[in-house]
């Protein structure tokens, strides 16, 4: 990604467009770090760090940039020098009832899997005497 690009990550409609967020500070970036271990999806976080931090050691890709360069990043007007690029994370949909035959029921499932990420079910989510449109019982969360 361009320099130019990460920052319009500061506007919602680039990080909606992106699909990535700005996260600006060293200790903001070490719960990053920390997060990063039980989270596959944050392992793609790329830096963007001053030569004060060149030497950071972390899980990241990190790319060195001038303290100009920072300046025009950072949305403060003293910046830390250490800024990372996250993805966002793909929302999740959490039902409470699949109704409907296996057949049906799986497709629909996976077509919400492949939009949103992951699909949580409770172990009796499956009701199968009654109609699909029972589905709209589902809830997503983003």
């Amino acid at each position: 990604m361009k320099l130019d690009d990460v920052k319009k990550l500061h506007q919602k409609k680039y990080r909606t467009q992106f699909g990535c967020y700005l996260v600006e500070g060293e200790h903001l970036v070490i719960e990053l770090e920390k997060a990063a271990k039980q989270q596959v999806s944050l392992k793609d976080t790329q830096l963007y760090v001053t030569e004060k931090y060149q030497d950071w050691a972390g899980p990241f890709y990190k790319t060195v940039v001038s303290d100009k360069q920072m300046a025009q990043l950072s949305d403060t007007k003293t910046p830390q020098g250490i800024l990372a690029r996250v993805p966002l994370p793909k929302p999740s949909i959490f039902s409470e009832s699949i109704d409907g035959p296996s057949t049906d029921g799986a497709s629909h499932l996976a077509q919400d899997e492949r939009r949103c990420g992951t699909v949580y079910l409770p172990s009796r989510s499956t009701r199968p005497r009654q109609p699909w449109h029972h589905f709209k019982n589902s809830s997503v969360v983003r």
